[in-house]
């Protein structure tokens, strides 16, 4: 496993279109492992490939049962609303208030190609639905609100 750069705001691999995940292999496998080293390092709750340069739909989600490795992911249905303070490791230093669904379903691969679904509700949503969001070319600052503002982030 290695620890990957995690490129930031104004990079273009963050807006693009990522391509599906097709090779359910060895390289995958890799790459999933280094997200999770890099989400682990970086203190964060998610991680998507954009995030680390690579255009192609591969997310790990940091909860705590361990992590979510999903590939391919598709929000299905999203319901409710809840706003809270929101950060991203695209976005160094800062920190937002971010209105995200309570609860979200979506479908995903893992690493071996198998097709799983997840409900998420609560706090959960919100790495769930900025990571997914960012893997289908969707980078948050993009998707916020006009009264969204993000401003330094103090950690206490």
């Amino acid at each position: 496993m290695a620890r990957r750069y995690v490129v930031q705001t104004g990079e273009p691999v963050l807006r693009e279109k990522c391509a599906e995940v097709k090779n359910f292999n060895y390289e995958i496998s890799a790459l999933l492992d280094d997200m999770k080293e890099t989400v682990r390092a970086e203190h964060g709750a998610g991680l998507a490939a954009p995030q680390i340069g690579l255009a192609i739909r591969a997310v790990v989600i940091d909860v705590d049962e361990g992590y979510y490795e999903m590939l391919n992911p598709v929000i299905i249905s999203v319901k409710g609303e809840q706003t809270g303070a929101e950060g991203c490791l695209s976005v160094k230093g800062k920190q937002g208030t971010v209105t995200r669904p309570y609860k979200v379903k979506a479908e995903y691969r893992d690493r071996y190609g198998k097709k799983h679904k997840l409900t998420a509700e609560g706090f959960s949503p919100a790495p769930s639905v900025t990571s997914l969001t960012i893997s289908t070319g969707y980078f948050i600052p993009t998707g916020l609100r006009r009264s969204t503002t993000f401003r330094p982030r103090i950690d206490l």
